[in-house]
C-alpha cells in the first residue's frame, strides 16, 4: 500500500467512529488530495498552517488558493507511521474545540455582572470567552456586553436584558444570525451584508431583517417594542405572540402573510413603535379573523430627532466605541463613573477615582459652561452661555450672580478675580470671594471661543473681532490699544517683551508691551490654531497642522514640520519641548529644534484643550479622559466619563473638573 493511500484508509475507518464525529472530514480527505507525497529533500511544508486552513470553514475556492501556493514544498515525513501523523491531525483539528470558530461569537467587553445560561448550566461571562447557539445571555443593573461575531457584527447587550443566540453560522461567505430578544435593549453594527445572508432581530411581537445598519431594539412593557435607526434601513414585521402559537395553522398562516405583506421599511433617523393587542388573538378563528385583521395596530416608521430616541446616548456611546480600536474600547471599559456628594475640600483627595456632585441650582437654559478653579479660594466657578455665573465649594453653593450677557470666550482668574469677556462688547471683573463685581468697561469688539484673555506682568490684554488689542490694569484702565485691519484668530500669548497674536489669514504680529507698537510680523501662509513664545522664537501650528518656527531676532524661519492631520487645541510648551495634538487623536511631543521625540494615539477627537502639570497630559474628549505620561508618551491611566457639556476642563494640585451630562460635577483624582 502506499504512503498516501494508507493515509487516507485511515482516514475512512477514524470517520465511522462516533467519537470523532466533530471533525469535518470532507475537508480533511480535500487536504490529502491536494497533497504531494515525496520522499525526496525537499524543505518539509507547514502542515500545521494547512490544518490551521481546514479548522475554519473556508470555502472550497480558498482552501484550493492554500493549497496551490503552500504545496509547492513536498512533505517530508516517510519514516513517520501514517496512524501518528493522523493521530497529530485529529488532535490539531479537535483540540479546544467541539465547535467550528465561526459557529460562536465572542464577548469582547463585559462589565458587571453578564451571565450565560447554556443547558442546565449558569456560566458567569468573562472577556473573550465563547457564545453559542441557544446561549441565553443576562445582564444585570448597571451591566452590559460587547460581542463580536466575526469582523462585521458588534452587539451590545444594555443594562437588565435578555438575550437568546438563537441562531449563529458563517460558512464560507454565507452569514445567517437570528438574536431573540426576551427584554431590555440590544443594540447592533452590522456592515454591508452579501445578498443571501440572514440577520434578524426577534421579539415577543416583532421580528426585524437586518441588511448594514446601526439600530437599537428596546422593550417597553411585556409585549411593545421600539426600533430606532442610526444608520442604514431595517424591515420591520409584526409576529405571532409565542404565547398564541397555539393557534390553528390555517390561522397562523393567514396572519403572517398578512404581517409580512404590511411590514415597514425604517431608515435612517427613523423610529417605529410596534404594539400589540393580545385581545385580537383571543377567540380567534376563522369567521371572525378579517374583521379582527383590520384592528390590529400596524408598524409605522416616523422621522424623528435624536431627542425622541429612547436609545439615543447608548447608540451615540456604541457607535464611537465601535470604531474605535480594540485596544481602545476595552480600556474605555475598564471602568464606570461613580457618584455620591463630595464631603471633603475641592483640593483634596477622594478615595474613588471618579465622583460627581449635584449641580440642580444652575439655570437650565444654558447650553454650555466654562468651568474655572479658583486656587486661593478653594471654590469651583461654573460660567454659562446665558450670563449666570455661579461659584461652590465642596458641599454648597457660595455666591451666585447673572451679568445678564451672554459669555463670550473662557474667562481668567488672577489674584482672587475673575476677569470676563461678555456679548456687547464689554470686559468685567468679578471679586471671587464674594461674587461682587468690580468693574466694567465697554470695549471696540467682542472676544469668542477661539480668542481669549491673557494677563501677563499684572495686565489684562484683550484681542476683539474688529481687529483691536487691548492693555488695560487689572483695575480696568485702558493702557493702550493697537488697531490691525482684520479679526484675531487666536488667543494672544505673552512674552517678555512683546504680546504676540495672529491675525485673519495666518500673518503674526509681535506688538511691544510698553508701548503698543507692532515691531514683528511674519506669514504663516493659512490659518493659524495656537501660538506659542519662549526666548526669541514663536511657535505657531496652523489648522492644518504645519508646524513654524520663526526667530524674531534673525528674522528667519528655523525649522518646519508637517504634522499631516488638523489641529484645533494651543500648543502646550514645557520643558523646552512642544505638546501638540491633532483632531484626529494625536499627540505630539517635539523638541525646540523641531526633532519628533513621540507620537501617541488615543483614538478620539481632540477638540478640547488639554492641560498638563509637571508629570502628564490630561486630555478629555467627548465620552473619556487620558492621562499621558510627559516623557515617554503612553497612555498611563483612562476612564470612560458621562459626556462632557463644559467647554473646558480645569485642574487643581490633585483633581480634574468638568461639567458632564446631567449637569454634574465630574471630578477625578489625577
Amino acid at each position: 500500500m502506499s504512503f498516501d493511500s494508507e493515509i487516507k484508509d485511515h482516514i475512512r475507518r477514524l470517520r465511522s467512529l462516533s467519537k470523532y464525529k466533530d471533525i469535518n472530514w470532507d475537508k480533511l480527505i480535500f487536504l490529502f488530495n491536494n497533497l504531494e507525497l515525496d520522499c525526496d529533500d525537499s524543505p518539509p511544508v507547514d502542515y500545521r498552517s494547512l490544518l490551521g486552513a481546514a479548522r475554519r470553514n473556508i470555502s472550497h475556492d480558498e482552501t484550493k488558493g492554500i493549497f496551490q501556493k503552500k504545496i509547492s514544498a513536498k512533505l517530508k515525513f516517510a519514516l513517520i507511521p501514517a496512524a501518528v501523523l493522523l493521530a497529530i491531525i485529529v488532535s490539531l483539528m479537535t483540540n479546544n474545540s467541539s465547535v467550528p470558530l465561526l459557529e460562536r461569537a465572542r464577548a469582547i467587553s463585559v462589565f458587571g455582572d453578564v451571565r450565560v445560561a447554556r443547558g442546565s448550566k449558569k456560566i458567569i461571562l468573562k472577556k473573550d470567552d465563547f457564545l453559542l447557539k441557544d446561549d441565553m445571555v443576562y445582564t444585570g443593573k448597571k451591566s452590559f456586553v460587547e460581542i463580536a461575531f466575526g469582523d462585521s457584527h458588534l452587539y451590545r447587550l444594555s443594562e437588565r436584558s435578555k438575550l437568546r443566540i438563537s441562531k449563529i453560522l458563517k460558512k464560507g461567505n454565507l452569514t445567517t444570525v437570528s438574536l431573540s430578544l426576551s427584554s431590555g435593549a440590544v443594540l447592533l453594527n452590522i456592515k454591508k451584508l452579501f445578498s443571501k445572508d440572514s440577520v434578524s432581530v426577534v421579539t415577543p411581537t416583532s421580528v426585524a431583517a437586518v441588511r448594514g445598519t446601526i439600530f437599537g431594539v428596546k422593550l417597553k412593557g411585556e409585549f411593545n417594542t421600539r426600533y430606532e435607526v442610526y444608520e442604514g434601513k431595517i424591515k420591520i414585521g409584526k409576529r405571532i405572540p409565542d404565547s398564541h402559537n397555539n393557534l390553528d395553522e390555517a390561522l397562523k398562516t393567514k396572519l403572517k402573510e398578512y404581517f409580512e405583506k404590511n411590514s415597514v421599511i425604517v431608515k435612517k433617523n427613523s423610529i417605529c413603535d410596534v404594539e400589540v393587542n393580545n385581545r385580537i388573538y383571543s377567540g380567534l378563528n376563522k369567521s371572525n379573523i378579517d374583521k379582527r385583521l383590520k384592528r390590529i395596530k400596524l408598524p409605522v416608521a416616523v422621522k424623528a430627532s435624536k431627542k425622541k430616541f429612547l436609545l439615543a446616548e447608548e447608540l451615540i456611546d456604541f457607535i464611537q466605541n465601535s470604531k474605535d480600536p480594540q485596544e481602545l474600547r476595552e480600556l474605555k471599559l475598564m471602568l464606570k463613573p461613580k457618584t455620591g456628594k463630595i464631603k471633603n475640600s475641592i483640593a483634596g483627595k477622594k478615595e474613588h477615582p471618579v465622583s460627581a456632585v449635584s449641580l440642580s441650582s444652575l439655570k437650565k437654559k444654558a447650553k454650555y459652561h466654562y468651568l474655572l478653579y479658583a486656587k486661593n479660594a478653594d471654590l469651583l466657578i461654573f460660567l454659562y452661555s446665558n450670563g449666570i455665573v455661579e461659584a461652590r465649594d465642596s458641599e454648597n453653593e457660595k455666591w451666585i450672580i447673572n451679568i445678564k450677557r451672554r459669555i463670550a470666550s473662557k474667562p481668567v482668574i488672577y489674584k482672587n478675580r475673575l476677569y470676563i469677556a461678555a456679548e456687547k462688547e464689554i470686559l468685567l471683573a468679578v471679586n471671587v470671594s464674594g461674587g461682587k463685581i468690580l468693574w466694567s468697561k465697554k470695549i471696540s469688539g467682542k472676544l469668542t471661543d477661539n480668542v481669549g484673555l491673557v494677563i501677563s506682568d499684572g495686565y489684562l490684554y484683550a484681542a476683539t473681532t474688529k481687529g483691536v488689542l487691548y492693555k488695560l490694569s487689572l483695575n480696568g484702565r485702558k493702557i493702550w490699544e493697537s488697531d490691525f485691519d482684520d479679526f484675531f484668530e487666536t488667543t494672544p500669548v505673552a512674552g517678555k517683551h512683546m504680546i504676540v497674536a495672529s491675525v485673519n489669514g495666518g500673518r503674526v504680529f509681535g506688538v511691544d508691551k510698553r508701548s503698543g507698537f507692532k515691531v514683528i510680523r511674519f506669514l504663516v501662509k493659512s490659518k493659524v490654531s495656537s501660538i506659542i513664545v519662549n526666548k526669541k522664537n514663536i511657535y505657531a501650528v496652523s489648522k492644518a497642522g504645519k508646524v513654524i518656527c520663526y526667530n524674531y531676532d534673525m528674522d528667519e524661519v528655523l525649522w518646519s514640520y508637517d504634522l499631516k492631520a488638523d489641529v484645533g487645541t494651543d500648543i502646550i510648551f514645557d520643558d523646552n519641548s512642544l505638546f501638540l495634538f491633532t483632531t484626529e487623536g494625536k499627540v505630539v511631543k517635539m523638541s525646540s529644534s523641531g526633532r519628533l521625540l513621540w507620537t501617541s494615539e488615543i483614538g478620539n477627537r481632540i477638540t478640547r484643550n488639554p492641560l498638563s502639570d509637571n508629570r502628564n497630559i490630561f486630555v478629555a474628549v467627548d465620552r473619556a479622559f487620558y492621562v499621558i505620561d510627559k516623557n515617554a508618551g503612553n497612555v498611563k491611566w483612562s476612564v470612560v466619563v458621562p459626556r462632557i457639556r463644559s467647554k473646558n476642563v480645569a485642574i487643581s494640585k490633585s483633581r480634574v473638573f468638568f461639567v458632564s451630562d446631567k449637569k454634574g460635577i465630574t471630578i477625578l483624582n489625577k
